[in-house]
This record gives structure tokens, C-alpha cells and sequence, in this order.
């Protein structure tokens, strides 16, 4: 009986390193797959001119040159069509100051808006319906609002200007971050929220002191996606701003012709481009990976 249950625990055992060993395997498929695209943009950004246009292409760079980097960012190329390090950096400066305005206005509206709706003391049909309302203005498309924003902004003389930008990202990512923050807020329990009127707080002071320490993954969760919503967002970027108030999309898109496609600096944008977020998200990671694991996004 010992024999046969010895050979049942390793046919368990067996099984569960088999089941591992296979999810292990799906999940490495699974970052192959989305990871490739970077892969071959950070490859091309380092390869020649013409190593780019070969035919069949190689996957790893036979010769490592920077010189893309050198045209982009230091305006080193006898190309005049290639950025000047001051246009580089001042379309930078652009996304971000376009997509971190957003976002932080976004975060302290959002977050009086989602524990306003929380605490608020009205029915349980009247919240949700609200919330549905809020949310339901994230649902309709950009494209839709494109010609409206253009034309209140024209009619306003804020065209090519950063300011029409930060509020039409604010408009779109508004509504998220309330929707998001809720589910957070509603995971404080009831009880802190008393101990804390006992102590002497009122609602804003229990917000500031109770509510967004405890919530803070949340914060930084809503925080991330805004930020990323803002500085990938290409429409109102193309329609909205003018050659000062570029962000880095429109200038990647910028560099595709007809007439010459220079992938090696389009490749080189969009690797410049991701660094931000990427040393955000890595900045915040503890938050992250917190905030992803409960709340609205559970």
C-alpha cells in the first residue's frame, strides 16, 4: 500500500512540474511575442543605412552603430531634414510637460471626484449611474470629438499651443481615473474612516490623512496609465499643435514620406520614446504591481 502510494505522489508530482514547467514556457512564448516589436526597433535604431534595407533581414545587428542616435538626438547628419538637438529636446520637453500636466491634474481632480462619489451620501442607483455617466464619456471615440476640439480651440486662438493639449487629455483620462479610483477607495474599510472622524477629522482632512495613504498603489496605478494614455496619444497631438508644440508621436510619424522613410531615425525616436515611461514604471513598480493585484483593475 506504501508502494503504491509512494508511485501515486510521484505521478502528482510529475504532473504539477509538468503543468509548471509548461505555464513557465507559455509565459516566455507569450513575452517573445510582445517583446519582439521593441526588439527589432532598439535593432534597427543601431544598425546602418544600409544594413536596414537588406533582403533577407538579420535579426541581430552584424555592425553596432550609434550614428541614428548621433542624428536624432545631437543633430549630427549632413541631413537637414533630421532633428537639431534643440528641436529634439524641445519636442521632448513638449510630451512631457503635455502628458505630466494631465496626468497630475487628473490624479488630484480624479481622486476628490472618485472619493466625492464614495462617501457621497445618495442611493446606490443614483452612484452607479453617475459612475456609468462618467465612465461612458470614455467610451466614445477620439475621432468624434477631433473636429469639435479643433474648432472651440481655433475659435479660442489656442491652436499650436500646449495648453489645448493638456486640456483635451484631461478631458479624455479624467473619467478613467475616477472610475478607477473608486474601487480603491471602496476597499478602506468603514471603521478607518470612523476612528478617524473620532480623532478629529473631518472629510477633506480624512482624505488627505487616511484615504490616499492607504490607497496610494491605487494613485500610482491611475498615475501610470494616465501618463502613458497622454504621452502615447497621437490624434490630438497631429491636429492641435503646430511645429514648436510637437510631442515625440508626431515627430516619429513626421519623419515617414513618400518620398524618403529614414526607419533608422523613426527607430530611434521610438526607443528615445519609451525610455520615460519605462523609468516611470520602474520608479513606481512597488505601487504597481500592488495596485494591479486589487481595486478597480483586480
Amino acid at each position: 500500500m506504501t508502494v503504491a502510494k509512494q508511485a501515486n505522489s510521484r505521478r502528482i508530482f510529475r504532473a504539477k512540474y509538468l503543468k509548471h514547467i509548461l505555464a513557465f514556457a507559455a509565459i516566455i512564448v507569450i513575452l517573445i511575442i510582445f517583446l519582439f516589436p521593441v526588439y527589432w526597433t532598439f535593432a534597427t535604431s543601431v544598425k546602418g543605412k544600409a544594413e536596414i534595407f537588406e533582403y533577407p533581414p538579420s535579426l541581430i545587428p552584424k555592425t553596432v552603430s550609434f550614428d541614428n542616435y548621433a542624428a536624432v538626438i545631437l543633430g549630427q547628419s549632413n541631413d537637414s531634414v533630421v532633428l537639431s538637438e534643440a528641436s529634439y529636446f524641445k519636442y521632448l520637453l513638449n510630451s512631457l510637460i503635455a502628458a505630466g500636466s494631465a496626468c497630475l491634474v487628473c490624479i488630484f481632480v480624479g481622486a476628490f471626484g472618485a472619493y466625492g462619489l464614495v462617501r457621497l451620501r445618495m442611493s446606490p442607483k443614483g452612484k452607479k449611474n453617475i459612475s456609468f455617466w462618467i465612465i461612458s464619456t470614455r467610451m466614445m471615440p477620439p475621432i468624434a470629438a477631433a473636429i469639435p476640439f479643433y474648432i472651440m480651440f481655433r475659435n479660442l486662438k489656442m491652436l499650436d499651443n500646449l495648453g489645448s493639449l493638456i486640456i483635451s487629455y484631461i478631458a479624455f483620462n479624467l473619467p478613467f481615473v475616477i472610475w478607477t479610483l473608486q474601487g480603491f477607495f471602496r476597499e478602506v474599510p468603514n471603521e478607518i474612516y470612523e476612528a478617524a472622524k473620532l480623532d478629529g477629522c473631518g472629510p477633506i482632512s480624512s482624505f488627505m490623512r487616511v484615504v490616499l495613504p492607504l490607497s496610494l498603489p491605487g494613485i500610482f496605478t491611475a498615475m501610470i496609465f494616465t501618463f502613458i494614455f497622454s504621452w502615447n496619444e497621437f490624434l490630438f497631438a497631429l491636429i492641435l499643435t503646430g511645429e514648436s508644440t510637437k510631442t515625440m508621436p508626431v515627430v516619429a510619424a513626421s519623419m515617414w514620406s513618400a518620398v524618403a522613410s529614414r526607419w533608422g531615425e523613426i527607430a530611434t525616436v521610438g526607443i528615445t520614446t519609451i525610455l520615460p515611461v519605462l523609468i516611470l514604471t520602474l520608479c513606481v513598480q512597488k505601487y504597481f504591481i500592488k495596485g494591479m493585484t486589487f481595486g478597480a483593475i483586480k
